[in-house]
């Protein structure tokens, strides 16, 4: 669909409303750019309305700038001319600033998640990379964004990066934010596991061993010890199998069979 070029006159109210219409050029200037081409495009702006039009955009200082700068180079040109030179001087004088040194200084720090770096790190890209107009480009770039983002991980999460995929650099920057994402959520659950697991051990060492019963005798009748353990009792097992070793002993010796009566047991003992 092509648009008409209206050829009418722009008044005070119409340049205020048209102002008021477009993105803001300092957070979308993007957006404000291509918008900004559609207008004059539609209402076949002169240099005086679209002068008018910035002074209601720009800041005092810009203004003067953009003001000097299409009274010395745009003066005499044509509409189609018109429209490219002021996009021109407004990208110098608004645009980004191309600086790469901010965009390898953006690291990320010891308190930040992965997704908040990359929030910062997108937002620095599009402001001083020169190459992308907003975030989405800079997650779906393929380009030295990506490993300068990479470059700023923590140790932690650079070193896992090359290890979960060998081929990362060559993947965009959001398949590799999700690429880890993945990671961290599986690496934090076997980390509670292990946690668990830990606390369940020292919960165990710690706990006290359950009292030992207080004994009842059943030989001596005194409280404190069983039966088996009854130094008395012991005594008296002891003494009987004497007994029983002394008499197997005689037995042998006469080579007899065992006694089967009192009366042969008591002779027996006499001998």
């Amino acid at each position: 669909i092509q648009l008409q070029a209206v050829h009418t006159a722009l008044g005070p109210e119409d340049i205020e409303r048209l102002s008021q219409s477009l993105p803001s050029a300092r957070i979308h200037f993007s957006e404000f750019r291509r918008a900004l081409i559609s207008k004059m495009r539609l209402y076949d702006m002169s240099l005086a309305e679209v002068t008018e039009l910035m002074s209601q955009i720009l800041t005092e200082s810009e203004f003067n700038s953009f003001e000097s700068a299409v009274t010395s180079e745009l003066q005499h040109t044509s509409k189609a001319d018109l429209r490219e030179g002021v996009l021109k001087i407004l990208k110098n004088i608004m645009g980004p600033k191309i600086d790469w040194s901010r965009i390898t200084n953006c690291v990320q720090r010891k308190e930040e998640t992965v997704n908040e770096y990359t929030v910062r790190f997108c937002q620095t890209a599009v402001t001083y990379s020169g190459i992308v107009d907003d975030s989405e480009s800079v997650l779906d770039d393929k380009g030295p964004l990506v490993r300068i983002w990479s470059d700023g991980l923590v140790a932690e999460y650079r070193k896992a990066l090359a290890f979960l995929d060998l081929t990362w650099s060559n993947r965009t920057l959001r398949s590799n934010l999700d690429c880890l994402a993945t990671w961290e959520r599986v690496s934090d659950v076997k980390a509670r596991v292990k946690i668990a697991a830990a606390s369940f051990q020292v919960n165990t060492k710690n706990q006290q061993k359950r009292p030992k019963r207080e004994g009842n005798c059943h030989y001596c009748g005194k409280l404190g010890h069983w039966m088996k353990e009854c130094r008395k009792n012991k005594k008296y097992v002891k003494e009987i199998n004497s007994v029983n070793q002394l008499l197997l002993s005689l037995l042998a010796t006469l080579k007899q069979t065992l006694p089967t009566t009192p009366n042969s047991w008591g002779s027996l003992l006499r001998c």
